[in-house]
């Protein structure tokens, strides 16, 4: 995978995939919650395409996250807390083993 970032104008890049291209506006979206976004989608994904893949359905699918960082350089995330909430045709154990 290949991903080419460029300085377009202020504080906007152009991320570029062979897929696609699409703008970062900062500060109005910090990288970071961009970093989080793509974390939190490649969760989010699996929840579809698992239950798809089962012959099942994933309706009004919303996971929020929430992140502590360090306040000091570097701001690691020190914890990252994902809460789903989805409906589905699966029974509660299934759906419990998607997540």
């Amino acid at each position: 995978m290949k991903i080419t970032v460029s300085h377009k104008e202020d504080m906007k890049f152009e991320a570029k995939t062979a897929k696609s291209s699409f703008i970062i506006d900062c500060p109005t979206i910090s990288p970071i919650e961009y970093f989080l976004s793509g974390l939190i989608t490649c969760s989010t994904t699996d929840i579809v395409l698992i239950p798809k893949n089962q012959g099942k359905t994933v309706t009004d699918l919303v996971v929020d996250g929430e992140v502590v960082r360090s306040e000091s350089h570097p701001c690691k995330f020190n914890t990252l807390h994902l809460t789903y909430n989805f409906n589905s045709d699966g029974d509660d154990i299934t759906a419990a083993r998607w997540v």
